[in-house]
């Protein structure tokens, strides 16, 4: 067996452990969602991710802004104090949202940042915090040891390298230090910390040192999310398959105790090579599998800094808006999901999806890029190497 092939079977077996289906990331909330029967549809979102501001104090060359600079990373649109307090009333006691995940921009930057997480934790909500932790001091940090549940809460900080020349190569000169200088604030308020890395061609030769510079700050988790190009400018950051599936299976070996998310790979990223078809060809599929519309339940939704909402981020960066909380109340615009494009049943039922035998375990991709490059959301993933084939 070469090394390619171990390195496949470590990552199919870290990923398929636990029986599920790849792509179904552990939280809190997803036994819960999980046991919701096939076809179940949530009336009201349960989760919400807000980016809270467009600013940002960094300009990442990866980031789906980085080539629309003059478009973003301004707060001119933002909502204002006033209106974003209202609408996380309205999310919280009208909608019973019960979890949100605060983002940007560089989060940390809004300047209603604390007024708005006070109260959402007057309300016990749950709190998920992503930031770019350059901004991270003693008073937030002594912030979130008052006011967060580390039971349920959590700090996300992201991270491209784990040494300066890697990491300031994506977000910018001392960019790193300033980073490993919030974690190290962080770590001394005992706070847990999830390290999230977007593995690009720039750094994907450090993914396997990840756990030890976890170690080194007390993080507890890791989470890696595959850098996918949203502009020709921008290609030259997409990672080698092969060479990703061996770094993932590299870190496997060295986690220890520290926590590794699951949903890193796709299941035709397995199907590129003949040992990942081999392994689904002998591994029993799951017993039932998604037919919902979207891909989740409405469960979830996706509020911009502008006051628009979308049914996730992804969707945004597609402008495939809902409705502007700032004209419309939350109810008519939730309703409008069934007008998005979108709002389509994520079971492919066309060739070759149709007679595929890998087909229950295969989640068809993401619906807005099927709607991006293929016009359809219910159309086959173009990144699936049988769809290619097919087409051919």
């Amino acid at each position: 067996m070469s090394f390619l092939e171990e390195s496949i079977k470590d990552c199919f077996e870290y990923c398929f452990n636990d029986g599920s289906s790849l792509n179904n990331a552990k939280n809190i909330f997803s036994d819960f969602l999980n046991s919701r029967p096939q076809g179940y549809q949530f009336y009201y979102p349960l989760q919400v991710s807000w980016k809270l501001t467009s600013l940002c104090n960094l300009r990442c060359k990866h980031c789906f802004y980085y080539t629309e600079k003059e478009k973003y990373f301004n707060n001119k649109y933002d909502l204002t104090e006033d209106e974003a307090m209202n609408i996380a009333k309205t999310l919280v006691e009208d909608i019973n949202v019960i979890s949100f995940t605060l983002t940007g921009g560089e989060v940390l930057l809004c300047k209603y940042f604390e007024k708005l997480l006070k109260y959402l934790k007057s309300k016990n909500v749950c709190i998920n915090i992503i930031t770019n932790g350059t901004l991270i001091n003693e008073k937030f940090a002594s912030l979130f040891h008052s006011l967060l549940n580390f039971k349920y809460d959590a700090i996300q900080i992201s991270l491209e390298g784990v040494t300066a020349d890697v990491h300031n190569k994506i977000r910018g000169a001392g960019a790193f230090e300033k980073t490993c200088r919030g974690l190290k604030i962080l770590s001394a308020y005992n706070i847990p910390m999830k390290i999230v890395t977007a593995v690009t061609s720039q750094n994907i030769h450090q993914i396997e040192y990840l756990a030890e510079f976890c170690k080194k700050y007390n993080v507890q988790s890791i989470a890696l999310n595959r850098y996918k190009a949203l502009s020709q400018e921008q290609n030259y950051l997409i990672p080698n398959l092969a060479r990703l599936f061996e770094e993932y299976a590299k870190l496997i070996k060295k986690l220890d105790n520290i926590k590794l998310d699951r949903n890193f790979f796709y299941v035709y990223d397995f199907l590129e090579f003949e040992y990942g078809k081999y392994l689904f060809e002998t591994q029993k599929p799951p017993a039932k599998f998604g037919k919902n519309k979207l891909c989740h339940t409405h469960s979830k939704c996706h509020l911009a800094a502008n006051g628009k909402l979308y049914l996730c981020p992804s969707s945004e960066c597609a402008e495939l808006c809902l409705g502007d909380l700032r004209t419309d109340n939350f109810d008519k615009i939730w309703q409008n999901r069934f007008n998005n494009p979108l709002y389509q049943p994520r079971f492919v039922t066309e060739e070759p999806c149709a007679e595929c035998k890998y087909q229950k375990w295969c989640r068809c991709g993401c619906a807005v890029s099927s709607l991006t490059n293929c016009g359809n959301a219910n159309k086959p993933p173009i990144e699936c190497c049988i769809v290619r084939n097919y087409q051919k």
